[in-house]
């Protein structure tokens, strides 16, 4: 169970809705607590009153909040099938259209982002993709380009990339400097990034392609279905949402008339 009592999160949430305008309740309580820990431990702030405190005085420090709050993959390429869907039946039909567009939300370690356009790379797709990476924060931003990411999971990401491209070569995605493996970087340098608020506001348009995966689990049943009405929304008839197969959402999307699966283990929809 998390450290961080129900009465002493709703202290956060009152102090973060009163001063900063953030709604904390889209949280389920449970993973806000839990989310409330890892924030209190990584800056040495011991009670969730001096978290208080610290927003309150500390303007600045609410980027980084919104950062310690936000649900990093941990790893790249995690759940391999669903790549090898993407790469064997998604990109096939996205590389009918002449421009394509895919926006990746609530970016916050880069694992996603750089998995996908490492995917793009080494499937032949020749059309211009034209990917949004979007964050609620501004140290996600900063991090994704600097092309840091845990070694700690390193291992587990080459064997999740050699499992896709057998034969390929993932170190040249790589550079080693002060003791640790960075990613290129020169990979994100056409990717368009921004800041979006909690409830991903402002999306970019004319979207055919939003990856979402394994983020809805921390989330009210109320604040999902807001989200989805807004991807399904602004996504281009014929354009894909993947949520990801530990997402409890396919009961909502069957429901609506413009949105099927495309592929339902892999929590893969198509709006007609």
């Amino acid at each position: 169970m998390p450290v961080t009592s129900i009465v002493e999160a709703k202290e956060v949430i009152r102090v973060c809705k009163s001063k900063f305008d953030l709604d904390l309740t889209a949280f389920t309580l449970l993973s806000l607590r839990y989310k409330l820990d890892k924030t209190i431990s990584l800056h040495f702030l011991r009670y969730p009153d001096v978290l208080c405190a610290r927003l309150m005085e500390d303007i600045d420090f609410m980027d980084e909040f919104l950062y310690d709050i936000s649900s990093p993959s941990t790893e790249m390429f995690r759940d391999t099938e669903c790549w090898k869907t993407i790469r064997n039946q998604l990109l096939p039909e996205l590389n009918k259209l002449s421009s394509p567009v895919a926006w990746l939300p609530g970016t916050t370690s880069g694992n996603e982002l750089y998995s996908f356009l490492i995917l793009l790379e080494n499937s032949g797709f020749i059309k211009p993709f034209d990917v949004h990476a979007s964050s609620w924060s501004q140290k996600s931003i900063e991090v994704i380009k600097s092309g840091w990411f845990d070694n700690k999971n390193l291992e587990q990401s080459l064997e999740n990339f050699n499992n896709i491209f057998p034969g390929h070569d993932f170190r040249k995605y790589l550079e080693f400097k002060n003791h640790t493996f960075y990613r290129i970087t020169k990979i994100v340098d056409h990717v368009k990034f921004s800041i979006h608020d909690l409830y991903f506001q402002p999306p970019p348009q004319r979207i055919n392609l939003i990856i979402f995966r394994n983020k809805f689990l921390s989330f009210t049943g109320e604040f999902q279905n807001r989200v989805l009405d807004l991807f399904i929304e602004i996504l281009e008839p014929g354009g894909f949402l993947v949520t990801g197969y530990q997402e409890n959402v396919a009961e909502y999307m069957t429901r609506k008339s413009n949105m099927t699966f495309f592929n339902e283990e892999e929590r893969i929809f198509r709006k007609t």
